[in-house]
């Protein structure tokens, strides 16, 4: 059993618990008045409106424009690989033409390991 000391200490404690801050920003509010954000956000805590807002805006654009040009995607989307470290989803022009520019570099790079470290000769 806990023993109040005083009424302020109690006041204190109840509004401590009510009163939380936002974890973008920082800013102290009620409870009611702070948002939950949503489940493919990956965020733990509360957000004021105007985070909220933000933060779905954020999350709409990224999910439904493409990341490479801005464009707005249709309904086939490409994921980009992990290497790419490009945030968001790819439309087709944006994804053959990465997949172009690594294909590229790792042809140029194979062709000069060949032909500094593997001779071929026709003579043998």
């Amino acid at each position: 059993m806990i023993k109040i000391c005083c009424k302020g200490y109690y006041i204190f404690k109840k509004l401590e618990a009510i009163i939380k801050k936002c974890i973008n920003c920082g800013v102290k509010r009620k409870v009611t008045d702070l948002w939950e954000p949503r489940l493919q956000w990956d965020m733990i805590g509360l957000l004021c409106k105007k985070c909220f807002d933000e933060k779905e805006l954020d999350f709409n654009k990224e999910k439904n424009f493409c990341g490479g040009c801005g464009t707005k995607l249709g309904f086939i989307r490409y994921n980009p690989k992990n290497n790419w470290k490009i945030k968001g989803q790819l439309c087709k022009n944006c994804w053959d033409a990465q997949k172009a520019q690594i294909d590229f570099y790792s042809m140029s790079e194979m062709r000069d390991h060949l032909k500094k470290n593997h001779s071929y000769r026709i003579d043998r």
